[in-house]
């Protein structure tokens, strides 16, 4: 049975430039950019119970080479968000490029993404 997808009034095809997913407990990350450059995102956590949204930011680290983070921000707190260029081979067996982990109050998440234009999925 396929289950509506839960980003697409949130991202239009050609405007996102990451997804992020993991698994125990399911999880969904979509950056998005807009036509001015800004770059938002939402995060759906705990299969859905916990839904964030808001602005993001990028940027590279010397003191961490080869991984990217993103900033988010909502109006609780930030949620800094590592993603590792090497191989991450998901439950469907796809390899999608980056390792992504990410920490929300004290919770760790882990899975896959991959930097990419949103064409729709069912999950």
């Amino acid at each position: 049975m396929a289950v509506s997808d839960p980003f697409q009034d949130t991202a239009k095809a050609g405007d996102t430039i990451y997804h992020g997913f993991g698994n125990e407990p399911g999880w969904h990350l979509l950056v998005t950019t807009s036509g001015n450059s800004q770059l938002s995102y939402r995060l759906l956590l705990d299969y859905g119970e916990i839904e964030l949204q808001g602005s993001a930011s990028c940027f590279d680290s010397d003191d961490y080479p080869g991984i990217s983070w993103f900033v988010l921000e909502d109006a609780e707190e930030r949620v800094w968000v590592a993603i590792t260029k090497e191989s991450c081979i998901s439950a469907m067996e796809v390899d999608h490029g980056t390792s992504v982990e990410l920490t929300y109050k004290e919770k760790e998440y882990h899975g896959c993404g991959s930097y990419k234009e949103y064409l729709g999925s069912t999950f």
